[in-house]
């Protein structure tokens, strides 16, 4: 793999407020997307300059705690708040053409109303959807973790189906769902994922826990690449003492967990990534 910079971007510093970040770029890539706690900003990657636009209200009132993508090709966010709800974001452009027939695009966002669904900041949050519905995972900050299923045809989820799981032994640090809408993985602050099977008619079961890194090494992000065949696993290092490689493998339900561990000698956080195949 390789990559090129083509664009340097100046963020506000509203946008570097504490809290989630993601960051995006159209299909054309021609627009960039920085989505934080304290704003939501675009940008023209051409000229490198901001591009204005009025927030929905529902956004600019709260504060966001955390955000997930809902996969797929349609530009869909989930983003959860202080007051424990959840608000869907659509994120789309539009083109328009000039008098002298330049074209243009413009950036443009919707959003649902705010759904409730626990007490206090939501801290962690997984989400996808597809033609049968969307699928949440959240950790709220009181420690519930918390699998809730919205139905199609329930556009303002006025209706979720919500599921308390078990905690598991390690503090919960991510979470990551697959497309079909079946299955959740748990990342720990011990090195640990916990896989957990969801249906619509039976009650969500744990299936196994895999070692991913040592116990002094928290997974930090969960994230399936194109396909949902290899889920790659960032963790944070936190201290060893010598240098060397591990290289491990672990049968994963079809799929390979390939974990190459990378010690270092500094007490510093270390970041690591892990994938699973």
């Amino acid at each position: 793999p390789s990559a090129k910079l083509t664009q340097r971007l100046s963020v506000p510093a509203l946008l570097v407020d504490e809290g989630p970040a993601q960051v995006a770029v159209d299909e054309h890539r021609e627009i960039a997307q920085v989505f934080t706690s304290g704003a939501i900003q675009f940008f023209d990657l051409a000229s490198g300059q901001p591009i204005p636009l009025e927030m929905p209200a529902q956004v600019t009132s709260r504060q966001i705690t955390a955000m997930a993508s809902g996969g797929g090709n349609a530009p869909r966010l989930a983003v959860g708040t202080a007051d424990g709800e959840v608000l869907f974001l659509k994120v789309g452009t539009t083109t328009e053409f000039t008098d002298r027939g330049e074209r243009r695009k413009r950036p443009h966002i919707r959003a649902g109303q705010p759904i409730p669904l626990t007490k206090g900041p939501i801290v962690r949050l997984a989400y996808r959807a597809n033609d049968h519905g969307s699928l949440l995972a959240l950790l709220s900050k009181g420690g519930r973790l918390l699998v809730v299923r919205i139905a199609a045809d329930d556009v303002a989820g006025d209706h979720p189906i919500i599921t308390e799981l078990p905690q598991p032994k390690g503090v919960v640090t991510a979470l990551a769902l697959d497309a079909l809408l079946e299955n959740l993985y748990v990342g720990t602050a011990d090195g640990q994922v916990v896989h957990v099977a969801l249906s619509e008619t039976e009650s969500p079961e744990m299936r196994a826990a895999y070692t991913v890194a040592a116990s002094s090494t928290a997974v930090t992000t969960l994230g399936f690449l194109s396909g949902d065949r290899s889920l790659v696993v960032m963790s944070c290092l936190l201290y060893t003492s010598d240098a060397a490689d591990d290289l491990r493998c672990v049968d994963l339900g079809g799929r390979r967990i390939i974990n190459k561990t990378k010690k270092h000698t500094r007490a510093s956080p270390q970041p690591r990534r892990t994938q699973l195949r």
